[in-house]
């Protein structure tokens, strides 16, 4: 199940059409600029991180405690390292009412995936909340649950390339 993981699809970045100033936007970038950890609002370091590494099959990369209580965990799929999800634990009221919210009603992130089918199959196994069947699209094979919290995430086994 592990080596399976391959790619979290985490940002898409969009230029519009007409848009005079999107390839300096591109080409002005800082050199090295890139994302390298996604903030992830979580209830329990400790749950978060059984959920994440136990039953979706992310490695943890780092948990060093500091000031008091906190906290920096880290996980990202197997063999990728350069994205990680880091859990935050919330705990101003703010914090708490998005936990399982953090991109609404859609997508928080996509996970690639060579085998659509058997991923969701051991997640349905693991008692996770399968939301969507893994269904054809014009981009390949994809299906949807939901972490531990509520949010929503893609499986998809992208279309080969031509």
């Amino acid at each position: 199940m592990k080596t399976m993981l391959s790619v979290m699809g985490l940002v898409v970045l969009q230029f519009f059409s007409g848009r005079a100033d999107a390839q300096e936007m591109v080409t002005d970038s800082p050199p090295g600029f890139r994302i390298a950890h996604i903030t992830l609002l979580i209830k329990d370091y400790d749950e978060a991180l059984k959920f994440y590494t136990e039953i979706l099959g992310f490695e943890k990369r780092d948990d060093i405690r500091f000031g008091g209580s906190e906290r920096w965990v880290t996980v990202s799929p197997p063999g990728q390292n350069d994205v990680k999800f880091v859990f935050v634990q919330a705990v101003l009221k703010q914090d708490k009412d998005l936990v399982g919210k953090q991109a609404g009603s859609r997508t928080f992130a996509v996970i690639n995936t060579s085998n659509c089918y058997e991923i969701i199959e051991h997640y349905r196994r693991s008692k996770v909340t399968i939301t969507a069947e893994p269904a054809q699209v014009p981009w390949g094979t994809q299906a949807q649950f939901k972490d531990l919290y509520g949010n929503n995430f893609v499986v998809l086994e992208p279309k080969a390339k031509r």
